[in-house]
């Protein structure tokens, strides 16, 4: 939907434009060439990001940040000053814009109407001052610090489909090391070689869904890139809509990673299928499933289910403080947060785990209810390895629906049993 642009400061001696008069504190105008749009900016090195409701460009500063389809392709760059960018949508020429700077926000507090036609101006949260964006949570807790969390990561958030998300993720947000090679959340495998999605396919990566898509990661929430990582596509295929885990007894891994540990498929201690990744993702993969429960629990898409969170909870908390958040989360939760203006509040603040309180009675009722999930046994995550295809048509044929399969075969160890 959007092209993130880098506005460069306007000064008061460029042209000043015929539009009519402006006030006096809206600082210099410039005019966006070729599309009858003209905006004054007032703050130094103002990040924008400027596009129609359907995703057309209006202006880009920096063309080298847009493909040919004029989608994103990577993030905007933040000012000096850590401001993020801003997000103006319009049905018809802008006139008239201004920040005000007072505001802790710094969220855009002017608009006009055009001659000839009426302007939406949106304004996104100001997601670079951190402190700023969560501020209304700072002293709350339990479940009014859940609920708070799920409004300020809702707000604002900036949905930018399906198809740019996985172009961001494989071209350059899942980039890692002074090569800037591809880094496969479950392998731990780097490929310079990917670079989009036409590569990803060829070298075997695929998108994997950390809340699997028949659990809710449907409509907007598909595209939510904190949900969203580079995956080898057999481990992505293994792991399929299976709830996360600790394995008692193993029925297959991969080979061994270069953290010296394997994912996993197997039995937990209370008998039900579960996904075990390797030691050194496990608080990554725990703060995006936390992120999506509070993200969506108030907010929620199709197909929603809490029923495999609830079951992985006692897991997901221990991987959490088993593994705290490392520098690259943070470097990607702010990357994320320059393209969909939302952040994961774990990954900055993991001690609002704790104070949440995810596993008290209280939040226990607030996870209830909702639609069942599927429950795999051994025997079905057998058939469905050997011919995901096969396996859906027969489901579908039995009347039972489909998930939808993933992946093609590389690089793992099928255990007998």
């Amino acid at each position: 939907m959007h092209v993130a642009t880098a506005l460069p400061h306007v000064h008061d001696k460029q042209e000043r434009g015929t539009s009519g008069s402006w006030d006096d504190d809206m600082g210099g105008l410039t005019r966006l060439g070729g599309v009858g749009a003209e905006l004054a900016a007032r703050t130094p090195a103002r990040e924008l990001l400027i596009a129609d409701k359907a995703g057309r460009v209006l202006h880009a500063a920096a063309p080298e940040i847009v493909d040919a389809r004029a989608q994103l392709t990577r993030p905007a760059q933040l000012s000096a000053a850590g401001r993020s960018a801003r997000l103006i949508v319009a049905d018809g020429p802008i006139t008239r814009a201004a920040t005000n700077a007072g505001h802790a926000d710094a969220s855009l507090t002017k608009a006009a109407h055009a001659r000839g036609g009426d302007v939406a101006v949106a304004a996104l949260q100001h997601v670079s001052d951190v402190d700023g964006y969560f501020a209304p949570a700072v002293g709350k807790r339990g479940v009014d610090l859940f609920t708070e969390l799920g409004e300020i990561t809702r707000d604002g958030q900036s949905t930018i489909g399906y198809n740019p998300a996985r172009d961001a993720m494989y071209g350059w947000l899942d980039h890692t090391g002074p090569h800037k090679e591809l880094l496969d959340l479950y392998l731990g495998r780097l490929d310079a070689k990917v670079v989009d999605r036409a590569s990803a396919a060829a070298h075997k990566i695929n998108a994997e869904h950390i809340w699997p898509q028949s659990n809710g990661a449907t409509g907007a929430a598909k595209s939510d890139l904190h949900i969203i990582f580079s995956s080898d596509a057999f481990t992505n295929q293994a792991r399929w809509h299976l709830p996360f885990g600790e394995v008692k007894t193993e029925h297959w891994r991969t080979a061994v990673t270069p953290d010296g540990t394997v994912d996993r498929v197997g039995l937990d201690v209370a008998g039900n299928l579960v996904f075990e990744p390797r030691e050194s993702i496990r608080g990554d993969v725990a703060r995006a499933q936390l992120y999506f429960a509070t993200r969506y629990r108030f907010d929620q898409p199709a197909d929603f289910t809490m029923e495999h969170f609830r079951e992985s909870l006692p897991s997901l908390l221990k991987w959490h403080h088993a593994d705290p958040v490392k520098a690259a989360e943070i470097a990607r939760d702010d990357a994320i947060a320059g393209l969909q203006f939302n952040r994961n509040p774990f990954v900055r603040h993991p001690e609002w785990v704790d104070a949440i309180g995810f596993d008290s009675p209280e939040m226990r009722k607030v996870f209830e209810g909702g639609r069942g999930a599927s429950h795999e046994t051994v025997d079905t995550w057998d058939r469905f390895m050997q011919d995901p295809a096969g396996y859906y048509m027969a489901k579908e044929r039995a009347g039972k629906g489909a998930h939808g399969a993933k992946g093609a075969h590389h690089g793992a160890v099928l255990l007998q049993r």
